[in-house]
C-alpha cells in the first residue's frame, strides 16, 4: 500500500480514531489542575505503542491532518509521566520527521528526555536523523547554522528563486524569524543594498526593528543602517540601509525621496491590502514601489489565506513569481468552548471542539454566580492557570481592558515582588499619571495592553508577559494587527475590532494564533467563553480553523460599484460617517490611477475588473474632476485625501473675509499656536473632514496637538487635560481622561493630523501663491514629522531617528543639547555622526532617570560603542 493510501486509511480507521480522540482528550484536559474531570474511569489507558507507531506513519505526510495527529501524539508523549523513557525517544524521531527540532530542545530544556537522542539511536533511525538534518540545514554568515522546519525550508528555497513570492502560513510557523534570516544573508552577499520592511501598524514598528537589528548582528552586520523615520540625512549615506515602515510613513518617503531605488518591499500581514482605507494605500505604496524599480523584489506574508497567488497578480510582465502555502502545525492548538453548566450556576463545562464534535473534559467551578462578561472572563483566567501564567485575554477596547484587569487583580492574593515589576511601575508614575490603572493591578502580575499607550511602556509590558513576571495580559485587537505576543492560553468573547466591529472569522483565527508557543510550549488553548449566548457571538461561532481569501478593498469597491459611484457622483462628500473612509481613499487612489495611465481602463490591474463596471467608475470619476483647479499631483501627494475635499478647502479659504493670517499654520513654539491650530481644525471640518469635530472639540484638539508637537511629556499633556476637565466642571473620571488623551496623541496628533496639515498647508500654499504672496507662502512650516513623532527641534529629531523612543529622547535631550556646539546643535538631525559621538560619552548615570529608560539609553549606547570597536 502507498504511504498516501496508508495515512488516509489510517486516519479513518476507527480504532485509531477512538485511541486519539481518548489521548487528545487526556492532553488538553491535563493542562487545567482546577478541573473537575469529566473522564470516564472506564476509559482505556493510553496504549502509546500503538498509537506512536501510528505517528511514524502519519509524521511524513503531506495532509495537514495527518501532521496535526502526529505532533498532537509525540508531543503528549512527552508530558506524559506513565510515558516510558524509551517511548519518549521514539517521539523524538516523531518531531525529527516533522522538522520540529525546537520542540525537541523544549523537551530537553525541561528534562522530559535526555539529551543528545542521536546518540541513542541505531543504525537505520541514525542515517535518517542524519539525512534529515542534512535537508533541513541552512548554513548562514559566520559559520552559523539553521535547523528550519519544513516550511522554512521551502521558504529558503522558494526565495532564491523568485522575484515575487506571496507566503501563506500558521502564526506559529517562524514567518518573520526565516524571512529576517534571508534578508540578512542576502544582505551579507551584497545582494540588496536598500530594504524596506513594511508592519501593519505603528505598534509594531518598534518591535520589528528591535528583532531585525538582533538578527542583523548576529549576521556580523552593524554596518546596515536601521531607520524607522522616513528621514534621510545630509551626510553621507551608509552602504546598505533598512528601513521598517507603516504605508503611510513608506508614502511620506516614497513623496519626499522620489528618486530613491528600492531593492526589496517586504509586506508583512500582507492581507491587510483588504483592510478598508489603509488597504488602499498599502495597495497604493506596494504599485508605486514597483513602478519604480521593476526589478525590484516583493515578498508578501499572511497567515492561513487560501489565495496567496493574488497578490502576486500585479507583478510585472515575465517576473519570476511563487505562491507558497503552508499549513504545517509545530504546536498543537485545542479549540476549547466555556459555557455554563445547565444546571449548576456555580459550574461551567469545558468542551473540547473538533469540527461539529464536542467532547466534555469536565467543569470549573466559580466560588459564586458571576453575571457579568467580565467577572466571567476574570474568573476563567484564573481557573485556566496552571501557576504559571501566559493568559491573555481578548478586550473589545482600552477601557474594557482595564476594567477586566482589575477584575482579574481582585481574585489573587499574593502580590508580585518582582524588580522587574517595580521599574514598570515607575514608569506609569513617571511618564503617565499617578493614578494611572495599570498600577493598582501590575503588583499582582495582571497588566493591560492596548496600542495608545507610549511605545516604551507597551513595549516593556510585552517583555515582561514573554519572561514571565506578567502572568494575565489583557489585550484589544492590536493583538490582530500583528503584535508578536504569544501566550499558553487566549480567552476569547464575542471578539469586536475597535469595539464594535464584529471579527471577521480571518481576524478571529489570526488572534487565535497567538495561542502556543512554539519553542515554549507543546500546546495552545483558544478558549471561547460563553458560546450559548448567540446573540453576543453572531451566527458563526467558531468550530473550524478555515482559511480566508485575500481581497484588494480597492478591488472589492470597484466590483461592486454602486456605492463608490453614488459616492463620485455626490462629490465626495465630507459629512460622511466614519464607514466611509475607505470611499474617500478609494477616489483619491483612483484619480490618481487616471493621472498616470490617462483612464482605468489602462491601469495594470484592469484585467481584474469587469469592464462596463470599470467604464462606469471612468466616467463619473471624469465628470466629477472636470471642476478640480487644483494640481493632479496632489491626488499622490496626498493619498487618502481626494482632490474633491482639497477643492473645497481651497474656495473655503479663498472665501475667508478679513486676515487670511488666522487661518496659516504657524510655529508651535508661537504664544497663540494652540488656538490658531483649533481654529484650523474648525475649518477644515466644514469643507474637507469631520475627524477633528467642531466647536470646543477642535480647540482641545488644537491644544495638545500643539503640545505634542513641542515635545511635552505625555504626563503634561494628560495633567493639563485633567486641569481644563476640572476648570470646566467636566465629570470625565481620571482614568477616562488619561485613556482619551493617549486616544487623542495616538489617533489624532500622531497619525489624522499629519495627514491633513500637511495636505492643508499645501493648499493654502497654493491659495497665498495664487494672490501673489509668495514670501508668506515659503515661510509655513513643515510639521509632518513633528507631528508623527511628538518631538520638536534637531536634537529630539536626531535621537528618534537613530532608534530612540520619545520617552528616552525626552528625557535626554536636554543634557545632550549641552554637549553641543550652537552649530552642531542645529545640524544634529541632518548629521548623525555629531549625535552619535555624543551620547556615546553622555554620563547616563548622573540624570536620574526611570528605571526602564535607563535601561534602553544604556543598552543603546552599547551597541554604538560595539559599533565602533567594530
Amino acid at each position: 500500500m502507498a504511504r498516501a493510501s496508508l495515512q488516509a486509511w489510517l486516519l479513518a480507521e476507527k480504532n485509531f480514531r477512538i485511541a486519539f480522540d481518548g489521548l487528545e482528550a487526556d492532553a488538553v484536559r491535563a493542562q487545567f489542575p482546577q478541573l473537575v474531570s469529566a473522564r470516564s474511569e472506564y476509559q482505556q489507558p493510553t496504549d502509546w505503542p500503538y498509537l506512536l507507531f501510528c505517528a511514524s506513519i502519519l509524521a511524513p505526510s503531506d495532509i495537514p491532518s495527518a501532521e496535526e495527529k502526529a505532533l498532537r501524539i509525540a508531543q503528549s508523549a512527552l508530558v506524559d509521566p506513565k510515558c516510558l523513557a524509551n517511548e519518549r525517544d521514539a517521539a523524538l524521531l516523531i518531531l525529527d520527521a516533522l522538522s520540529n527540532r525546537r520542540s525537541i530542545q523544549l523537551a530537553e530544556d525541561r528534562e522530559a528526555v535526555q539529551r543528545d537522542v542521536s546518540m541513542r539511536l541505531g543504525v537505520a533511525h541514525s542515517i535518517d536523523w542524519m539525512r534529515r538534518s542534512l535537508e533541513h540545514r541552512i548554513e548562514l554568515t559566520g559559520d552559523r547554522v539553521l535547523y528550519a522546519n519544513k516550511f522554512q525550508r521551502r521558504f529558503w528555497d522558494a526565495a532564491s528563486k523568485a522575484r515575487w513570492l506571496s507566503v501563506s502560513a500558521p502564526t506559529s510557523a517562524g514567518k518573520s524569524f526565516i524571512l529576517a534570516q534571508w534578508m540578512a544573508e542576502r544582505m551579507a552577499a551584497e545582494a540588496l543594498y536598500r530594504v524596506v520592511y513594511i508592519a501593519p501598524t505603528r505598534a509594531l514598528v518598534q518591535q520589528v526593528e528591535d528583532d531585525l537589528r538582533t538578527i542583523l548582528a548576529d549576521a556580523g552586520l552593524p554596518g546596515v543602517e536601521i531607520r524607522s523615520v522616513p528621514f534621510r540625512s545630509t551626510g553621507p549615506r551608509a552602504d546598505q540601509e533598512l528601513f521598517v515602515f507603516t504605508q503611510e510613513r513608506l508614502h511620506y518617503f516614497l513623496q519626499t525621496f522620489p528618486d530613491e531605488a528600492i531593492d526589496a518591499l517586504i509586506i508583512d500581514e500582507a492581507h491587510k491590502v483588504g483592510d478598508s482605507h489603509r488597504g488602499i494605500l498599502l495597495q497604493d505604496v506596494i504599485e508605486q514601489v514597483a513602478a519604480a524599480n521593476p526589478a525590484a523584489l516583493i515578498l508578501f506574508t499572511a497567515p492561513l489565506t487560501d489565495n496567496p497567488e493574488a497578490l502576486l497578480s500585479d507583478a510585472p510582465e515575465g517576473t519570476a513569481t511563487t505562491p507558497l502555502r503552508s499549513d504545517d502545525a509545530t504546536v498543537s492548538q485545542n479549540l476549547l468552548w466555556l459555557e455554563p453548566h445547565p444546571d449548576d450556576p456555580k459550574f461551567s463545562q469545558l468542551l473540547l471542539r473538533r469540527g461539529e464534535s464536542s467532547t466534555l473534559l469536565g467543569f470549573f467551578e466559580t466560588k459564586r454566580r458571576v453575571s457579568t462578561i467580565k467577572g466571567r472572563l476574570a474568573n476563567f483566567a484564573t481557573l485556566t492557570d496552571t501557576g504559571d501564567g501566559g493568559i491573555l485575554v481578548y478586550a473589545n477596547g482600552a477601557a474594557r481592558a482595564e476594567e477586566i484587569a482589575a477584575e482579574i487583580a481582585k481574585l489573587l492574593d499574593e502580590p508580585v515582588e518582582r524588580h522587574q515589576v517595580a521599574a514598570l511601575d515607575e514608569l506609569c508614575r513617571r511618564t503617565i499619571h499617578k493614578d494611572y490603572r495599570l498600577r493598582g493591578v501590575l503588583k499582582k502580575g495582571v497588566a493591560f495592553h492596548y496600542g495608545n499607550m507610549p511605545l516604551l511602556l507597551r513595549t516593556a509590558i510585552e517583555g515582561l508577559f514573554r519572561e514571565g513576571h506578567i502572568r494575565y495580559l489583557v489585550c484589544t485587537s492590536t493583538l490582530v494587527e500583528g503584535i508578536n505576543l504569544p501566550c499558553r492560553t487566549i480567552l476569547i468573547h464575542a471578539p469586536k475590532k475597535g469595539g464594535t466591529t464584529p471579527m471577521t472569522g480571518a481576524d478571529f483565527w489570526n488572534l487565535a494564533g497567538r495561542a502556543g508557543r512554539w519553542g515554549k510550549e507543546f500546546q495552545g488553548n483558544v478558549i471561547c467563553v460563553d458560546t450559548q449566548d448567540t446573540d453576543a457571538w453572531g451566527p458563526s461561532l467558531p468550530t473550524t480553523r478555515n482559511r480566508y481569501r485575500v481581497e484588494r478593498t480597492a478591488d472589492r469597491l470597484l466590483t461592486e460599484e454602486s456605492r463608490l459611484w453614488a459616492f463620485i457622483s455626490a462629490g465626495a462628500p465630507s459629512e460622511r460617517p466614519r464607514a466611509d473612509d475607505e470611499l474617500e481613499t478609494a477616489v483619491s487612489y483612483l484619480t490618481a490611477i487616471r493621472h498616470k495611465h490617462g483612464t482605468l481602463g489602462a491601469a495594470p490591474w484592469r484585467s481584474r475588473i469587469e469592464a462596463s463596471k470599470l467604464a462606469r467608475i471612468d466616467e463619473a470619476l471624469a465628470d466629477a474632476l472636470l471642476d478640480i483647479t487644483l494640481p493632479d499631483t496632489w491626488v499622490t501627494r496626498h493619498a487618502g485625501i481626494s482632490l474633491f475635499a482639497m477643492q473645497r478647502m481651497l474656495r473655503g479659504l479663498q472665501g475667508v473675509t478679513g486676515s487670511i493670517e488666522r487661518f496659516l499654520p504657524i510655529d508651535p513654539e508661537n504664544r497663540d499656536a494652540g488656538l490658531q491650530y483649533g481654529r484650523i481644525f474648525e475649518m477644515m471640518g466644514h469643507y474637507m473632514t469631520g475627524v477633528f469635530g467642531q466647536g470646543a472639540r477642535c480647540q482641545a484638539l488644537g491644544i495638545l496637538t500643539t503640545n505634542w508637537m513641542l515635545g511635552q511629556p505625555v504626563k503634561q499633556i494628560i495633567a493639563s487635560r485633567i486641569a481644563w476637565n476640572r476648570k470646566k466642571k467636566r465629570t470625565e473620571d481620571t482614568a477616562t481622561a488619561i485613556r482619551k488623551t493617549l486616544e487623542d496623541v495616538e489617533q489624532i496628533a500622531q497619525f489624522q493630523a499629519p495627514r491633513y496639515l500637511a495636505c492643508y498647508s499645501d493648499i493654502v500654499r497654493h491659495m497665498l501663491i495664487l494672490r501673489g504672496d509668495e514670501g508668506i507662502a515659503r515661510a509655513i512650516p513643515d510639521l509632518t514629522l513633528s507631528l508623527e513623532f511628538g518631538v520638536r527641534g534637531p536634537v529630539q529629531l536626531g535621537l528618534m531617528t537613530l532608534g530612540l523612543s520619545r520617552s528616552a529622547t525626552l528625557a535626554i535631550a536636554d543634557p545632550l543639547t549641552l554637549s553641543l556646539a550652537p552649530a552642531d546643535i542645529l545640524r544634529a538631525h541632518e548629521v548623525p555622526t555629531l549625535l552619535v559621538d555624543a551620547l556615546r560619552e553622555l554620563a547616563i548615570d548622573a540624570l536620574k532617570l526611570p528605571v526602564l529608560v535607563h535601561e534602553e539609553v544604556v543598552k543603546f549606547q552599547a551597541t554604538l560603542r560595539r559599533q565602533q570597536a567594530d
